[in-house]
């Protein structure tokens, strides 16, 4: 996984890039199962992927979230490099999308205590900034203040180039925003945190415990599901399986997630 897994054509290209996996507690990252069968065969500790989007459309550079950063232990923590392996730069960066506040996913966002992509807009909702204030000792606090000169706060849904768009998708944390954007080759939906593992297309009601606001969660799922199968959309997901990208399927009034590599 030190190689992006790439989709290409025309002038846009997104590029899958991991992070590494961090572990988790079955009590922690699958809380509302309510006797669901599929999650009982889960161990009680487990390891969650890491999985990143860099977009780029045209001459311009779109990192979505950064990953754990200089705080990640020696599972996670690999954005930043596995980038420069691939030849991006970090001052090659022109936006960089932060869909929430979460440590795992804002941690990259400085490099010895610098930021670490120094030529980008960094874009992040009102809301979730509003959220992260809250708690002012926190490290993702700390570290999101550190590119404060840099960050740029949206109300709305915002697009920020033609046909990408960024667009609040709350639950997960008040600001959460998913990142669509509308080719001639189909519809992509980075929708970072708002699925914790494939089985939650299933069963919207799997959550993270720190989900801020449950019930609000279930129905953004339930939304981005009807929006990805009317538009034949693909989906990205963090925490999938690598490369997290995918379809959704509807089989007998159930929805499935259908990973890339078994697209047909």
């Amino acid at each position: 996984m030190n190689r992006p897994y790439q989709i290409k054509f025309d002038s846009f290209r997104m590029m899958v890039f991991s992070d590494g996996q961090f572990p988790v507690t079955k009590d922690f990252f699958l809380a509302g199962a309510n006797g669901d069968r599929e999650v009982e065969r889960f161990p009680g500790e487990f390891e969650v992927a890491l999985n990143f989007v860099c977009l780029q459309i045209g001459s311009k550079l779109i990192l979505i979230d950064t990953g754990f950063g200089e705080a990640g232990e020696q599972e996670s923590g690999h954005l930043l490099t596995r980038l420069e392996q691939s030849g991006i730069h970090r001052h090659m960066i022109d936006y960089v999308v932060l869909s929430h506040s979460h440590a795992d996913h804002t941690g990259g966002l400085v490099k010895n205590e610098k930021p670490a992509f120094p030529n980008a807009v960094h874009i992040m909702s009102k809301k979730e900034w509003l959220y992260a204030k809250q708690t002012p000792d926190s490290r993702q606090f700390k570290v999101i203040n550190k590119v404060l000169p840099l960050l740029t706060l949206i109300e709305e849904d915002t697009e920020i180039l033609p046909d990408v768009w960024l667009k609040h998708t709350p639950g997960h944390t008040p600001g959460h925003l998913t990142v669509e954007v509308r080719t001639n080759h189909g519809v992509y939906l980075i929708t970072n945190d708002v699925f914790n593992i494939p089985h939650s297309i299933s069963n919207t009601s799997l959550r993270v415990v720190l989900e801020e606001d449950p019930v609000q969660g279930i129905t953004t799922r339930n939304q981005l599901i009807q929006l990805a199968c009317k538009e034949q959309a693909f989906i990205h997901s963090c925490h999938f399986p690598y490369p997290g990208l995918g379809m959704i399927e509807n089989r007998d009034s159930l929805y499935q997630w259908k990973p890339i590599d078994i697209l047909s």
